[in-house]
């Protein structure tokens, strides 16, 4: 799951082995197959370059919110293929499936809630056994929880793809 985000080839492994296959190979086994690094096919639909929802995560986690990204605005698709990577995920079950917390909605407060019920954490604090998450780049989840650009408009693109 490390390489999901790593390589433009990734689009074309999802939908040749399936979310749970591509989980499901190790690392290193997966590396020979990834030879370009993040580029159009990570955001872009091939022929059209019209921007889609690429990684299946992304995509599952839209619909468990009752979301259909077809149905975004050009404009609000240019933040939201930015979460394709830059969002908080975890690794669920001993597949190490891909999952983005997105159940209850994509606040920081509606994560945790998500979290709190699925009696996840990423780790256990040793000295008093507390369970613990460690955020991993929850970027589109605090943009989009009413930033300042954000309720203005503005896309993650007008600034960060000029």
């Amino acid at each position: 799951a490390c390489w999901t985000c790593k390589s433009s080839d990734n689009p074309s492994l999802w939908n040749e082995l399936g979310m749970e296959g591509y989980d499901a190979m190790f690392f290193d086994d997966m590396t020979p197959r990834l030879n370009n690094p993040i580029g159009c096919a990570n955001c872009h639909e091939e022929g059209t370059m019209r921007l889609i929802v690429t990684n299946p995560s992304l995509e599952n986690a839209l619909k468990a919110q009752g979301k259909d990204w077809t149905a975004y605005s050009r404009q609000e698709m240019r933040s939201l293929v930015c979460a394709n990577c830059h969002v908080e995920y975890y690794f669920e079950g001993p597949e190490k499936l891909l999952v983005f917390p997105w159940g209850k909605g994509t606040r920081l407060d509606q994560i945790v809630e998500y979290y709190e019920e699925e009696g996840f954490k990423d780790w256990t604090y040793p000295g008093t056994g507390t369970p613990m998450l460690k955020a991993q780049h929850p970027d589109y989840e605090t943009f989009t929880a009413g930033s300042t650009h954000y309720n203005a408009g503005v896309a993650c693109a007008d600034c960060h793809m000029p």
